[in-house]
């Protein structure tokens, strides 16, 4: 299946349920042009079943010969789409995120679980979600031109999961509830911090490894940290507000 021009939306009414739902096979290969995204739920209700398995991932790449970071644009999941219509195992996303503040794949106001993906050489964000519950289990992301998980108004839960060679930090979030478990970060870009809690977040992080430690701007509420690793206090200082200093509770 190539998807060589133009966008291909996944909406509407056609499926027997009154809903559209794409459904890729495991072992699928969907290569896209220049541009291209793929776009799910965005008016109208639509849905993504893409569940491969551990020997027959599928596969969302560039259609070019030589490809590249940035080839194409990224998976978009919208308002109409949700968990219930939507699940991503054992994928690989590669050379996609074109547009800054979409990354590979994008999520808005919506709720997706990724399980077992692979989303490498993105040319802005791996993952970037806005008023959205991002759910990432068991996967990695690296070599991204910004971030690997960029995060606004959202819940994001991570665990197990390895983030590293990203050129910005590895996650970021701003007005987020976070839950990170197992996580391990390293190769972030220089003067970048593995972890970067912005505006009114709430995290618990625990049980994971971080290179160029973490900061906080202006965290609110209870933020917790049990049992982990913060690498390369010296040179990457965790940035703690004063009225914060307080509300963060390390443990472990």
């Amino acid at each position: 299946l190539v998807f060589a021009a133009g966008n291909t939306y996944v909406e509407g009414n056609s499926g027997a349920d009154g809903v559209t739902v794409l459904t890729i096979q495991p072992g699928a290969t969907l290569r896209f042009g220049s541009g291209t995204s793929l776009w799910i739920g965005n008016g109208d209700a639509g849905g993504l079943n893409a569940v491969g398995t551990a020997g027959e991932r599928i596969l969302f790449t560039s259609s070019a010969v030589s490809p590249a970071a940035g080839n194409w644009n990224s998976l978009r999941f919208y308002q109409e789409s949700s968990t219930v219509l939507s699940q991503m195992k054992y994928c690989t996303i590669e050379y996609g995120g074109a547009t800054a503040g979409v990354g590979s794949l994008y999520a808005y106001y919506t709720a997706i679980n990724l399980e077992n993906l692979l989303i490498r050489y993105s040319l802005n964000e791996g993952i970037y979600a806005q008023s959205a519950t991002v759910n990432v289990v068991n996967s990695e992301i690296h070599n991204t031109g910004r971030q690997g998980i960029s995060v606004n108004a959202c819940t994001l839960l991570v665990d197990p999961t390895w983030i590293h060679d990203t050129s910005w930090e590895a996650i970021y979030t701003l007005s987020s509830t976070v839950l990170l478990d197992q996580v391990t970060v390293t190769n972030v870009g220089a003067a970048r911090y593995g972890l970067y809690f912005d505006g009114l977040t709430y995290a618990t992080v625990s049980n994971s490894v971080v290179e160029h430690n973490f900061t906080f701007t202006s965290a609110a509420g209870a933020n917790t940290f049990t049992t982990n690793t913060f690498k390369d206090f010296s040179a990457y200082p965790p940035s703690i507000p004063a009225d914060e200093v307080g509300q963060i509770l390390f443990t472990g």
